[in-house]
């Protein structure tokens, strides 16, 4: 209903429109650094308001907060973890090689390499994009081209999804309590379940991105990679919800008392 009019938006004319570029440039170096310092700063408000949840241990309940200080145990650690990051992306920067100009030449829109493998972190979308049958849909004389519905929608539903969880489960559960202790998986079995099926969609999905080397490495028709694809994307994680949900019920009732549920005073005295 609106695609046509956002393109010209974004774009600055018909696609592919030359304001693009200056537009992105801006985007990249000013825009999206903002936003990142923005929400960086008010995560660090929110944690140092609300504290972090702790995991249960000795002098820990559900009204305190125990924790390393800030100086010098979690600083320390902080530097640790900037020192360990920094050497990575160094070795990264100076020993990864990724596609090298001299061994391919100048980039050529027109030019795709097969297979093709997309960036990781649009693994799971490129491999929607793979496995969605060709299905198009017209409501009220307007199409909708099939790259909406796993490009587009899906994300969509995930990252609302993600954002609403906390207030679907406290829904569910009845539980308006603020907790300051973690729970273990199998303390809640449903929502580990969920998890893990989540967890294996969205790998089959980053898996199907690849269907076509797939298929070259075994020797078979992408068709036929895509079809398993298809129906691992929905076997999958309904099996390991339903194997996870077992497990975390049998561990639940097979466990002995949890020893952090003793009071501290039990562990002085012993």
């Amino acid at each position: 209903f609106v695609g046509t009019w956002m393109a010209f938006l974004i774009f600055g004319g018909e696609f592919p429109s030359d304001e693009i570029i200056t537009r992105l440039f801006v985007t990249h170096v000013l825009i999206i650094p903002a936003a990142i310092v923005g929400l960086l700063t008010v995560h660090l408000a929110i944690v140092w308001r609300q504290k972090h949840t702790q995991f249960p241990g000795p002098g820990r309940t559900e009204e305190n907060v125990v924790g390393s200080k800030l100086w010098p145990t979690y600083a320390a650690k902080s530097a640790g973890l900037f020192c360990a990051t920094l050497a990575v992306l160094s070795a990264l920067g100076g020993l990864a090689q990724i596609n090298p100009v001299w061994l391919y030449g100048p980039f050529e829109p027109a030019a795709v390499t097969s297979p093709a493998q997309p960036d990781w972190f649009l693994g799971w979308v490129e491999g929607a994009l793979r496995l969605f049958p060709p299905w198009e849909l017209s409501i009220a004389g307007h199409l909708i081209p099939n790259p909406f519905y796993p490009a587009v929608l899906l994300p969509g539903i995930t990252f609302g999804l993600l954002l609403l969880w906390p207030f679907i489960e406290r829904r569910f559960t009845k539980d308006d309590v603020p907790h300051e202790l973690l729970d273990r998986p199998r303390d809640r079995p449903i929502r580990t379940a969920v998890g893990a099926g989540v967890l294996g969609f969205y790998s089959v999905l980053f898996l199907a991105a690849s269907n076509d080397y797939v298929a070259k490495v075994l020797g078979v028709p992408v068709g036929t990679v895509t079809n398993v694809f298809r129906v691992l994307v929905f076997v999958l994680p309904a099996l390991l919800a339903w194997i996870i949900y077992r497990t975390m019920i049998a561990l639940g009732v097979s466990e002995a008392p949890n020893i952090w549920h003793v009071p501290a005073k039990a562990f002085r005295r012993r």
